[in-house]
């Protein structure tokens, strides 16, 4: 064990494990898979709601009980204790100062969970921040979660609805993911098996096959059947067949977006990425007009278009529109119209006007969600 920081921070997405992975260590406790230090540990939980409500001297009077809940537990039986605090961002910054007193106790080990985004915000109360060691958990790759909802939660699934769940109903609620962009691996699976088991179960079917699966995610993300089927080639034929009665003497522009489009299916494309496709010409041709005929070919409704024009985005300020204010400022959680458009809309098309009319910070944005998708 290392004698400082000793006191660690996860830091991951929702969804990715931060919590499971402390209640894999309690499990491992009990068990006594653990080095000698923590033999025996008591491993306390502290949930976000314990400061949700309450003035100055709640908040102070909460951070003592924790403190004497600790004392107590170490004078009773000599044990080292492990706290954690989900959601460690949700702790007022009057909280976390006090609890600096007793982070360098003997035998106590502090541990928080916080998003990548939150740790920004507690990175600048450094006094706090510096006594923890962050550990970043990346999301698990596809098999590594199809091991898990394999191994771990499609049994539980299938104990509790009766059924037989197919390796391929797991695989396809891995890739059907990508349509919710607010959720991560291994939850996002774990939610869509779960909801398809449901539905399995109310058509008194006893396997639950991708077929069940992509049917529950059409109906939920709102998307077309044909948009999530396997038949690539027959899908994009039919797609520029689409693009073309609604958008004239433009064949070079709508085989460019169709072969965009077939190389993410395909996974020839990075499939984490969005499809970016640049569209050139003079006022009035039909770029803006293809955007709305993509997304009533791939997803049904034209309206599943979020337009920015680049020449609006000029300061920070107009920035802030599209992605929600910084952590910290009012409604900041609640995300701009972007990020809005992308919660309520699993597929969709972001149409960017005027591209190179932006500001250069606004550019930098731009390029970071075309290269990296966030």
């Amino acid at each position: 064990s290392r004698l400082e920081k000793r006191n660690a921070i996860l830091i991951a997405e929702p969804g990715i494990g931060k919590t499971a992975i402390l209640e894999r260590l309690a499990q491992r406790i009990v068990s006594g898979e653990v080095p000698p230090e923590f033999k025996n540990a008591e491993l306390l939980r502290v949930s976000a709601a314990t400061f949700e409500i309450g003035g100055l001297a709640d908040n102070l009077r909460r951070v003592q009980q924790i403190a004497d809940t600790i004392q107590r537990v170490q004078q009773t039986n000599s044990k080292p204790v492990i706290l954690f605090f989900d959601e460690l961002h949700t702790i007022p910054q009057v909280a976390r100062e006090e609890m600096k007193r007793f982070l360098d106790r003997d035998l106590l080990y502090f541990t928080g969970a916080t998003t990548p985004t939150e740790a920004q915000s507690l990175e600048r109360n450094s006094a706090f921040y510096r006594r923890l060691k962050p550990l970043s958990i990346v999301e698990p790759t596809r098999e590594h979660t199809f091991r898990i909802l394999r191994e771990s939660w499609a049994p539980r699934l299938e104990k509790k609805y009766g059924i037989t769940i197919t390796d391929e109903a797991i695989r396809e609620s891995i890739e059907l993911t990508r349509y919710y962009p607010d959720r991560f691996r291994p939850d996002g699976p774990q939610d869509i098996l779960q909801d398809a088991a449901v539905r399995a179960t109310r058509k008194q079917e006893k396997t639950l096959g991708r077929e069940t699966v992509r049917d529950y995610v059409a109906e939920d993300a709102r998307l077309p059947l044909t948009t999530l089927s396997d038949d690539v080639a027959t899908k994009y034929r039919e797609l520029e067949a689409a693009l073309g009665r609604e958008i004239f003497n433009q064949p070079e522009a709508i085989q460019a977006i169709a072969e965009a489009r077939r190389r993410k299916i395909t996974r020839v494309a990075d499939p984490e990425k969005p499809t970016v496709v640049g569209l050139f010409g003079l006022t009035g041709t039909g770029k803006t007009e293809l955007a709305y005929a993509l997304a009533k070919a791939e997803f049904g409704d034209a309206a599943r278009v979020y337009r920015i024009s680049m020449t609006e985005m000029t300061n920070e300020g107009k920035l802030n529109t599209q992605v929600g204010s910084p952590n910290g400022y009012r409604d900041s959680e609640a995300g701009g119209g972007l990020i809005r458009f992308l919660k309520n809309n699993p597929g969709g098309v972001l149409l960017v006007d005027e591209i190179m009319k932006g500001s250069p910070e606004a550019r930098d944005w731009l390029y970071n969600i075309l290269d990296k998708g966030e």
